[in-house]
């Protein structure tokens, strides 16, 4: 069955009792910023379970920052894992990732920074987790950002990334999750969203949901 969901618009289960949770272990400070711990919530239907995030960062200091690797042992596994922050450098740290073992990546980018250059090794790296994974981007690149990519990281990394990006599943459009009733599979579509049409580009999968 598919069974868990970051970000994506589909239920069933919430973790009540989260917050509180976050607050005891002492990954929530009273001067934190708010956007850099909130959740987003959402709920569609046809998934297993779910766990909206938003803004979380895990690859930051100081320590409260990293509410990535509190979360891990709470969500487990998932199937499908929109990056929080939007791939930006302080997020998708090496242990969240290790743990969630995502067989699906999905960026939402309307910055040159996302994702960074480290943010798009550890998506990649077989030494944080084995086996097979997609990466599907809103945007990868688009006329003038390789300028920025330069700026911000370096001709060398700025050619590495680009390559990267060139090479995801999909790096362009409108992205939707379709799980067949059950749960037992689910695809993704990109869909063009320059009108309102959002006409079907490519389709994937079918994808085995974890059991």
């Amino acid at each position: 069955m598919l069974k868990k969901y970051l970000n994506i618009h589909q239920p069933i289960k919430t973790y009540a009792g989260l917050f509180a949770f976050l607050t005891i272990t002492g990954a929530v400070s009273a001067t934190s910023n708010d956007d850099l711990r909130s959740i987003k919530d959402g709920s569609a239907s046809n998934a297993k379970e779910k766990l909206p995030l938003k803004e979380m960062t895990g690859e930051a200091l100081p320590a409260w920052r990293d509410m990535e690797s509190a979360l891990a042992w709470v969500v487990g596994p998932v199937d499908v894992h929109v990056l929080n922050h939007h791939g930006f450098r302080d997020s998708a740290n090496p242990f969240f990732l290790s743990v969630l073992e995502p067989r699906i990546h999905i960026l939402s980018v309307y910055a040159a920074s996302h994702p960074g250059p480290d943010v798009m090794r550890r998506m990649l790296s077989d030494a944080i987790y084995p086996g097979p994974r997609d990466i599907f981007l809103t945007n990868g690149m688009w006329k003038g950002r390789r300028p920025h990519l330069v700026d911000l990281f370096g001709s060398d990394e700025a050619e590495w990334l680009e390559q990267r990006i060139g090479e995801a599943t999909a790096s362009l459009g409108h992205i939707v999750i379709r799980v067949e009733p059950g749960g037992d599979r689910y695809y993704v579509y990109m869909l063009d969203d320059h009108d309102e049409n959002y006409l079907i580009m490519s389709d994937h999968g079918p994808f085995e949901s974890q059991e």
